[in-house]
């Protein structure tokens, strides 16, 4: 099972200087992989590293406090979505039945011709 996210019931003091590196972020189950990585910065805005150097060795560590409140917004803004949209898995079983109910009467039409 996926692990989930809780908000945040740390102290700022806590997660303001500490940071994830990406094997943390892999760990942790926030991140799958590289590619996810890039795709969730460039398109979900999840927050840049801080880089300490330009050098291209530089680890590149992500601050937790932006990280767990990037975590938030998400995790809020996919209940408020699945709140206007009624509700999720009984969602996903009238969309089945649709599709269902659909194929027969398409086999019932070309029953008749």
């Amino acid at each position: 099972m996926t692990k989930t996210h809780e908000p945040n019931k740390r102290s700022e003091h806590d997660s303001e200087y500490e940071y994830y590196y990406f094997n943390d972020l892999v760990a942790a189950g926030i991140v799958r992989n590289r590619s996810d990585l890039s795709r969730k910065r460039r398109s979900e805005g999840f927050p840049d590293p801080e880089k300490s150097s330009d050098a291209m060795q530089a680890a590149a560590p992500f601050r937790k406090s932006k990280v767990h409140a990037w975590l938030d917004r998400r995790a809020s803004r996919r209940t408020r979505d699945e709140r206007l949209a009624g509700g999720g898995v009984n969602d996903h079983e009238a969309s089945r039945e649709r599709r269902r109910r659909s194929r027969k009467e398409t086999d019932s039409i070309e029953a008749i011709e």
